[in-house]
């Protein structure tokens, strides 16, 4: 008899708490609805979110062996990143750049600093202001890994970018 008594005080309780929870639910749920948004206004945002690429904050680009020069692939994000500079003229680019060509330290800094440049270069082409630009330039001095294989070598000849909002 105890025990039936003890279900019944406990079943009701439990029965109010899942409800009482459920209700929230259905209240935090409803509070989300874009209800006050027209049609027209849902297809406009959706079609803005999806056009538009997003930057990342920081990235790389890879160079081939003994060159400057920045691929075509890359060129595409350079691109993006240069419009955003533009648009944004508060924000601030940094390139750092490096090499790992097997030439001497000095040929490896002089390297590193064509390669920075031919970045400055792009972007200043595409209306970046000179004073949004920070170049650095290292060399061989910061490699990632110390591997003498070709990858841990073609991972050396980069540029890498911070973007500062």
């Amino acid at each position: 008899m105890v025990i039936s008594e003890n279900r019944r005080v406990r079943s009701p309780i439990f029965f109010v708490s899942f409800s009482i929870l459920f209700s929230i639910g259905l209240v935090y749920a409803v509070s989300y609805l874009p209800a006050q948004l027209s049609a027209q206004e849902v297809e406009e945002d959706v079609t803005r979110k999806t056009s538009a690429k997003e930057i990342p904050l920081t990235g790389v680009f890879y160079f081939g062996k003994k060159t400057d020069k920045i691929s075509n692939s890359d060129l595409q994000n350079l691109q993006l990143i240069a419009e955003h500079l533009v648009k944004n003229p508060n924000s601030q680019i940094y390139i750092r750049a490096h090499s790992w060509d097997g030439g001497t330290e000095k040929e490896e800094i002089e390297l590193s600093e064509r390669r920075s440049k031919e970045v400055e270069r792009f972007l200043t082409i595409h209306g970046v202001s000179e004073t949004q630009i920070h170049r650095l330039f290292y060399g061989n001095f910061r490699p990632l890994n110390h591997g003498l294989t070709t990858k841990d070598q073609e991972i050396q000849r980069r540029v890498e970018y911070q973007l500062i909002n």
